[in-house]
């Protein structure tokens, strides 16, 4: 499997939390079919179509697993609510 760069510039961490950039779905559709030769409109649809499968299955109450570079995410709908109202609270 190829490794896709985005187009997007990658800062320097600081010590006062910068705002990270927000890369669309269209976006990383772009890359996907750049790197590996396929239509950017199939891409999309097929990111689409993850986008809502994975969706659906957080709204039943399943939990989602991905590990990619050794971070390992895997939440519910719930954790994720409890996470981003957390950091709301900041």
């Amino acid at each position: 499997m190829q490794k896709m760069e985005l187009s997007a510039a990658k800062a320097a961490p600081a010590k006062t939390a910068a705002k990270a950039e927000t890369v669309t779905l269209r976006d990383l559709g772009a890359a996907l079919a750049e790197s590996h030769g396929l239509p950017k409109n199939q891409v999309n649809a097929m990111l689409t179509g993850m986008v809502e499968a994975v969706g659906a299955l957080l709204k039943k109450g399943k939990r989602i697993r991905q590990r990619a570079d050794r971070i390992e995410i895997a939440m519910t709908v719930a954790e994720v609510e409890r996470s981003l109202a957390a950091q709301n609270q900041k």
